[in-house]
């Protein structure tokens, strides 16, 4: 199985009320349209205790994508592990995949691919993000890889 993710390590309680937070109101609004004072006021955590965690807000956004990335990356991983669990011939393999692509595809999981689309497009313009994200992305392809080295 994929190893861990930096991001998935306990945070501090403040810390982790913050993402949290932040989460929360992307169920509800764009990346770009969260503000500071929802988050603080929501959260009910002081601005300062926000920028002892985090090196600005902006970075506190980010850790919150990364957060749901690796959600959906370890939900995508998990789903292809179980499908492939029987896997023992070239037909089933693809199978396997097939049945994956039908899960990353479902009309319920459009808030993660929406998701990711920002998370690839904040990577394009931020080399902190750019860096956090890649370790998730090979995270993910590491996934792949033992799938079909096992299958």
């Amino acid at each position: 199985m994929a190893k861990a993710s930096d991001y998935q390590k306990q945070l501090h309680h403040t810390a982790q009320l913050l993402v949290v937070t932040a989460l929360e109101l992307l169920e509800s609004k764009p990346f770009d349209k969260v503000t500071v004072e929802e988050v603080l006021n929501t959260s009910g955590v002081a601005r300062s205790s926000l920028y002892h965690h985090f090196e600005d807000f902006h970075h506190l956004m980010e850790v919150a994508l990364i957060h749901q990335f690796t959600k959906d990356t370890d939900a995508a991983i998990a789903q292809l592990f179980a499908t492939a669990d029987d896997t023992n011939s070239f037909d089933r393999a693809r199978e396997v995949i097939h049945e994956w692509s039908h899960f990353i595809q479902d009309i319920g999981r459009r808030q993660n691919r929406m998701a990711r689309i920002v998370a690839i497009a904040t990577a394009d313009r931020n080399e902190r993000f750019r860096l956090i994200l890649s370790k998730e992305q090979q995270r993910i392809t590491d996934g792949y890889a033992e799938v079909f080295r096992i299958g």
